[in-house]
């Protein structure tokens, strides 16, 4: 047996002596996934060598979760778009695009943006964190 399964299997039985949900934590629950369904994050991050990273996560109707991403390199023909689509500038910068799906469109909610100093401490935009409100 590889360490990965044992791995998985004392992750089971960890798992398997956790208590049941309540039938308040279970509305709790099914109240969140509710209020999640049509909306979706873009994160986007500008690697030190120049590659943005970017991670999509949506939830639609029934609470189902689909995660993406790709990476766009400075060659790629797609990367000035992309850069300029999470207005990327400097490696190190990050930004947060919040949407909902409104009349089958998705529409921006929100965005925040962070910006690196130096390589250990990062600060936001401006005097404080960018957020931009739609």
């Amino acid at each position: 047996m590889t360490e990965d399964n044992r791995s998985l299997d004392r992750l089971l039985a960890w798992a398997e002596q956790q208590p049941e949900p309540s039938p308040e934590e279970t509305t709790a629950f099914a109240e969140r996934l509710k209020a999640m369904e049509g909306s979706m994050a873009e994160a986007a991050h500008m690697l030190e060598n120049g590659d943005i990273a970017v991670q999509i996560t949506s939830f639609t109707e029934g609470g189902m979760r689909g995660d993406g991403g790709f990476i766009a390199h400075p060659e790629d023909k797609d990367y000035i778009e992309t850069k300029q689509k999470y207005r990327l500038v400097n490696p190190g910068d990050r930004r947060v695009i919040l949407l909902r799906l409104i009349d089958n469109q998705w529409v921006v909610q929100s965005e925040q943006f962070e910006q690196e100093t130096d390589s250990s401490t990062r600060k936001p935009e401006g005097a404080g964190e960018e957020e931009i409100e739609r």
